[in-house]
């Protein structure tokens, strides 16, 4: 077992210990390259672990051994993270970014790292949310465009079977 997986397994205990937690209270959590997220059910963000990008989104660079809340961050509905960078989707299907921007990944129109979450620029009504090594994943639900393409599908049909 890896040392970084150690010191995640126990900042969750520790997590749930301090506030005196249930499994039912921490609906998801995520691990990136070292440091690790858990979303509470609150719909706050909490992070812990190595934070030399701002990856743990409290504002500065200084690591923490221990969950701390992620800043400016709440009615949060799913988390992810990836080596370098976090992602948050908000309940209103907005989507959330910090840490390392070396290639854009968090989403803001600059290359400049993110100590704290920023709003991804243009993108709403997303449904789900990936992290890659140096990029990040958004699959937004648009209901129109699914069934317009329905539609066309079969107006197609149809006409095949004349």
């Amino acid at each position: 077992m890896k040392i970084t997986t150690i010191i995640s397994i126990i900042a969750i205990l520790s997590l749930f210990i301090t506030d005196k937690l249930s499994a039912a209270t921490i609906p998801q959590i995520s691990g990136g390259g070292y440091h690790s997220l858990a979303l509470k059910s609150d719909g706050t963000v909490w992070a812990w672990g190595r934070n030399n990008f701002g990856q743990i989104g409290i504002g500065k660079r200084s690591k923490r051994n221990t969950p701390v809340q992620v800043k400016n961050l709440k009615d949060v509905a799913a988390i992810a993270s990836k080596t370098w960078h976090s992602m948050a989707l908000k309940s209103d299907g907005t989507v959330w970014t910090w840490g390392r921007n070396n290639y854009g990944q968090i989403g803001d129109g600059t290359f400049m790292n993110r100590k704290t979450p920023v709003q991804v620029k243009d993108l709403t009504d997303v449904v789900a949310i990936a992290g890659g090594y140096l990029h990040s994943l958004a699959l937004t639900g648009c209901p129109r465009i699914q069934i317009s393409l329905n539609l066309a599908i079969k107006k197609r049909v149809n006409r095949l079977r004349l």
